[in-house]
């Protein structure tokens, strides 16, 4: 994989919108933010929030408008283009992380549970876990060795049994699963093992990235071999693009894969070309092919 930035920033959290074209940078304790453009690095503008106590996690909305800031005791939703507040949710005991759906319902995460909640603070839904990922439209989880699939609104779409062993955790990539069992990653076309421990794992067309006490490797999927190992305080995975966000002290870091080298070079602009007086005509004695 080819390194293709690299700044010094003074955060040491961020989360990547991955339905626009924006990442926002932060601190875990204080109220300042910063918002950037993914494509180009560019600075758009800073902007602060009137809270002052420890931030657990942020997340975007599907809709990529709202910040989802989770601390200890609440869950606020702050809209980064009017600069306000949207709503400001109670939580009842300390959470890991939150989402807010498509269909404008909070997904929160507590350890070995997850809960369903609407904006009226409400809850509809919850369900045990051992390992749980969320895609766009459906939320999967493990529980006792069972797999479960369900829809935005927890019903419950598809369950099956897949393991007698404890699950770690489970990735999903083209609708099918692979799971992180005593260090070795399964799948139904796919089985990895990798010398030492594997806390989180993720993969994508190419690659595998495997996570564990603040190191993150990179393999080639195909043949295992290992690309990359970096230090890493937090990381973020583009799955579609393949890209690695990744902070470790002052440093930002973005890898990708290796893009095709052509033989021809692509331009912007289209180029008039004018023949010159002669240059392609044929001379009498050239025998033309019928």
């Amino acid at each position: 994989m080819d390194l293709v930035s690299r700044y010094s920033i003074a955060f040491d959290r961020f989360a990547v919108n991955m339905n626009g074209d924006s990442i926002v940078f932060y601190n875990y304790l204080g109220k300042s933010f910063l918002l950037i453009r993914k494509s180009d690095f560019r600075r758009l503008y800073d902007f602060k929030c009137d809270e002052w106590q420890e931030i657990k996690f942020i997340s975007w909305s599907e809709k990529g408008e709202n910040l989802v800031i989770c601390y200890n005791e609440e869950v606020i939703a702050f809209n980064i283009y009017s600069k306000r507040t949207e709503f400001c949710l109670s939580v009842d005991r300390e959470i890991r992380c939150a989402y807010l759906l498509d269909n404008r319902k909070i997904l929160l995460e507590y350890p070995n549970e997850i809960k369903l909640v609407n904006q009226c603070a409400q809850s509809e839904c919850s369900f045990y876990i051992d390992s749980y990922t969320k895609t766009r439209n459906r939320i999967v989880f493990i529980f006792d060795g069972c797999l479960t699939v369900l829809s935005l609104d927890f019903i419950v779409l598809f369950q099956r049994f897949i393991s007698y062993a404890r699950v770690q955790q489970f990735d999903v990539y083209k609708s099918k699963y692979y799971c992180n069992v005593d260090g070795t990653v399964k799948g139904v076309d796919y089985v990895f093992e990798l010398t030492g421990e594997i806390s989180e794992f993720r993969l994508t067309k190419n690659f595998i990235y495997c996570y564990n006490k603040n190191e993150i490797k990179v393999f080639e999927k195909h043949s295992d071999a290992l690309l990359l190992a970096l230090k890493a305080d937090t990381f973020f995975i583009d799955k579609k693009n393949e890209v690695l966000y990744l902070l470790h002290g002052n440093s930002f870091l973005m890898y990708q894969k290796p893009r095709k080298q052509y033989l021809f070079q692509m331009i912007d602009e289209n180029i008039l070309y004018k023949e010159k007086e002669h240059e392609f005509d044929l001379s009498d004695d050239v025998e033309l092919i019928p």
